[in-house]
Formats: structure tokens, sequence, C-alpha cells
């Protein structure tokens, strides 16, 4: 399938519902056609990130039908958004460097979306972070087999975010609490995570209110994620 096939496919499946197959087949690229993976990358960043936009997998507080067609296509997409995700992480470490790279670019662009617009219910007034999404990106990065110097570079330009730069810090401690025998290539890797994270006291600024921490978080205002991917 080409570039412009799979793009067309993409934008297809968010003009219209009956056009829902076209996610399926596109995620399905990601494991069958290496040669348009890029490509198949950024159509499911066009997909997610416009879904996220939506707020079309946003469950409602106190849902009674559970059977409807509505509460099965929503449930349906968070499925297939949590599958894509995975595929995505699972990328990090197996391809070559420029679809790692393009991997991570939409994995971090996802995070910051739905940071902006989250799944579950939340308190709108409270600062949003979807930790869970950027934990198997650093585990990723921490590889035991292979050297991820070049993605974390790559990544060093989202922890000048202080939310990233913070629940990074969080998820280091836990990580390196949990490894009792890690190995010298999860060593090397984990030295140069932490020399590329600046420290961050917390994810929001005490002087900057939630709603106008754009200007230095990656979940914050609208946009401001995108002048890093």
């Amino acid at each position: 399938m080409s570039k412009k096939e799979i793009r067309e496919k993409a934008l297809l499946f968010l003009e219209n519902r009956k056009n829902a197959n076209n996610l399926v087949e596109i995620i399905l690229l990601l494991e069958q056609n290496e040669k348009s993976i890029q490509s198949t990358i950024l159509a499911l960043e066009i997909i997610f990130l416009e879904v996220l936009k939506r707020k079309e997998m946003v469950d409602s507080i106190g849902e009674d039908d559970v059977d409807s067609p509505e509460v099965k296509y929503r449930h349906w997409l968070q499925e297939c958004y949590d599958d894509s995700f995975t595929k995505l992480t699972h990328l990090l470490t197996k391809q070559n460097q420029p679809v790692q790279k393009q991997a991570l670019s939409t994995i971090m662009k996802l995070v910051a979306q739905e940071g902006k617009h989250p799944i579950k219910p939340t308190d709108q007034k409270k600062f949003h972070f979807p930790v869970h999404r950027l934990q198997p990106v650093v585990l990723a990065l921490l590889s035991s087999e292979h050297n991820t110097s070049h993605l974390i570079a790559r990544f060093q330009e989202f922890t000048a975010y202080k939310d990233v730069s913070f629940h990074v810090w969080k998820l280091l401690l836990d990580i390196a609490q949990s490894h009792k025998r890690p190995n010298c290539i999860f060593i090397r890797n984990f030295l140069d995570l932490m020399d590329k994270v600046p420290l961050s006291k917390s994810p929001v600024p005490a002087s900057e209110n939630v709603g106008d921490a754009g200007s230095s978080t990656l979940c914050g205002v609208e946009g401001r994620w995108q002048t890093l991917c």
C-alpha cells in the first residue's frame, strides 16, 4: 500500500464511521508492511490526535446503556488506541533508527494530546498527565539489550518540559528499585537518560495556574507541544 493510500484511508476513517475497518487495516500494517511503516505511524498519529481532540473515546459518567452502538464504538476505539500505543512502543527497540524516532515523536504527540483531552473523566481544574503512557516509553529507553543513546538524545527534547521531566524522574526511581541485577547495557542507558533529564520538583510550576502552564509543560495549553514534535 502506498503512502498516499495509507493517508487516504486515515482521512476516510475520520470522515465517516462506515470506514471503521480502515483503522483495523492501518494498525495491521505496522506488523505486515515494513516498507510503509513510517507512513503507517503517521496515519495513526493523524487518526488518534483527531479522535482525542473530538473526545470520541471519553467515557461518560453514569453511563446506563452499555450495549448501545455509541458505547460499543467508543470502547472499540479505546481498544484500538491501546493496541496502537503498545505496537508503537514495541517499535522503539525493534526497528531501524528512523522508524524508532518517528514512533517516539508520534507517541509523545499522543501523550500531549491525551493530557489535554483525557479519555477518563477528570477534574478539568487539575493538571492531567497520562503517566501510564510515558512508562513504557521510559522502559524502552532503558533497554537491557540495545544501546538507545540515539533515542534518548531525541527524547531529551521532550524532557525540557517540566511535567515530562518530573514524571520521568519518578519512573526512574521506581525502575531503579525494581531492577536488582541490571546488566551493563541497562546501566549505560539508565545513566545516559539521567544525564539528559533536568531536575523538576513539580509537574506544574507553583507560579503558574494549570490553564497557563503550556509555556513549560507538554500537557499544557494546546499547541505548545507541536514546536518539539
